[in-house]
């Protein structure tokens, strides 16, 4: 009986392999989260001014963010997540600081303001206030399981 019970607890001691599968199942939750423009708890994503005006997917304008989210298993742990700097911004809101912007390949920013077209070297500005749109989480499933009879 000892022995037995001494291989269930070294095969309970790692569960590295279901810590993966799970880190698995929940980078496919995010993911989903992204397809459909809502967060874990279902609410739409207030749209970006970016996606409204090209027609486009909030936070979706390179793919970058999407695909960096990633995920590690370990013996009883694991871990989803991603490593781009301007991702918390976006999971939780924020503001961004403000600054100045200058021209960078040419001497001129050109901008249009009220159908004036308007030259500049550098714009101040002001910082912008980014809505939290979660999607780190795992949606919780709809919908009942049929049970086997």
């Amino acid at each position: 009986m000892d022995a037995l019970l001494s291989q269930l607890a070294r095969k309970l001691a790692d569960l590295s392999g279901p810590m993966d599968a799970i880190g698995l199942l929940v980078s496919e939750s995010v993911r989903d989260n992204f397809k459909r423009g809502a967060g874990p708890d279902g609410a739409a994503w207030k749209k970006s001014r970016r996606a409204v005006e090209q027609n486009g997917q909030t936070l979706v304008d390179t793919g970058l963010l999407r695909s960096s989210i990633t995920h590690q298993g370990g013996e009883d742990f694991v871990v989803i997540g991603t490593n781009l700097p301007y991702a918390a911004v976006h999971q939780f809101g924020g503001r961004t600081q403000p600054r100045v912007i200058r021209a960078r390949n040419g001497k001129t920013l050109a901008f249009t303001i009220g159908g004036r077209t308007i030259f500049r070297r550098s714009v101040n500005h002001p910082g912008s206030v980014i809505p939290a749109r979660p999607f780190l989480g795992v949606r919780a499933r709809t919908g009942r399981r049929s049970r086997p009879s």
